[in-house]
């Protein structure tokens, strides 16, 4: 058994990705599971190091980068459970302050980040609003919960093994928003928690990922899912303060796809209605459910 285990999913970045196996330290207490998502033939992780598990899906059992979280916490043997993103990469010694709450009695501990543009390594912005959270942190039960839930990233934490197989805690296996279910779980169901406000990782930008680019009909149909989960279970917790509301999340679809992709997400809405109104409960019904089995 190891003391910690990293696992980063990857497509189609094989240099970014030893970037980032790189920033962590070749340890025999460390286990590195890097999941390949279907990536192209010549985009194949090309790893230089030795220490690696490699997991292949191919297209019949590829889903996102939420199936490959799966697969690899489906392997991980280690006491503390940490992701990564093949495109990021941690700071030098960061494994020293993980060693700190090696011996914690906490469930999960939180670590601060910081963001730089993956082009340039310029900094960058977009973790600023996480940072300002930590900064903000005095111990109450609000700041905590600003850190649980005003976030969804997986990488800015490490979560015992044996919490996430008691809680039975995955990562939705859908195209994009994979890691918020996952992100919400360990922070409702954590009752211990430790907030570090050192910068742990640093997390690249680029205006043309994923997350920024334009969208057609399916992808507006899983952000609006996404949205409206989202705010139902942020009303559950009691921290509806930390959404977005309606008219936020709408400027900022025109801010990254303008008017017109707006009138295709109108269209989506109401052709959909019905099935984003079910959805909108899909998380609190998962954690209701947890809590029926698991108490």
């Amino acid at each position: 058994m190891h003391s910690y285990s990293f696992i980063i999913p990857h497509k189609n970045n094989p240099d970014l990705l030893n970037r980032c196996v790189n920033s962590i330290p070749q340890r025999e207490d460390v286990q590195i599971i890097v999941v390949d998502d279907n990536s192209d033939s010549n985009k194949k992780p090309d790893l230089n190091r030795k220490d690696v598990t490699l997991i292949f899906l191919n297209k019949d059992n590829s889903n996102g980068a939420g199936r490959a979280r799966n697969v690899g916490l489906a392997s991980a043997d280690g006491a503390w459970v940490i992701f990564a993103d093949a495109d990021d990469y941690y700071v030098d010694g960061f494994i020293n302050i993980l060693d700190e709450h090696f011996d914690d009695n906490a469930e999960v501990v939180y670590f601060n980040a910081c963001s730089v543009f993956s082009d340039t390594l310029a900094p960058a912005s977009r973790t600023s609003k996480m940072q300002q959270c930590f900064e903000k942190y005095d111990g109450s039960k609000e700041s905590e919960n600003d850190l649980k839930f005003g976030f969804h990233f997986p990488w800015n934490k490490m979560v015992r093994l044996d919490f996430i197989k008691k809680w039975n805690i995955s990562f939705e296996e859908i195209f994009k928003g994979n890691d918020t279910l996952y992100s919400y779980s360990v922070g409702f169901f954590a009752s211990n928690v430790k907030i570090d406000k050192r910068i742990v990782y640093i997390y690249t930008y680029a205006p043309n990922s994923l997350t920024t680019g334009k969208k057609n009909s399916s992808q507006w149909l899983c952000d609006l899912k996404n949205y409206f989960k989202q705010k139902k279970f942020l009303n559950y917790v009691e921290c509806g303060r930390l959404g977005l509301s309606l008219p936020r999340f709408v400027a900022r679809q025109i801010k990254s796809n303008g008017f017109q992709s707006l009138f295709v997400g109108l269209v989506v809405f109401l052709a959909y209605f019905n099935s984003i109104r079910s959805d909108s409960h899909k998380y609190v019904n998962i954690i209701e459910e947890k809590i029926k089995i698991c108490v």
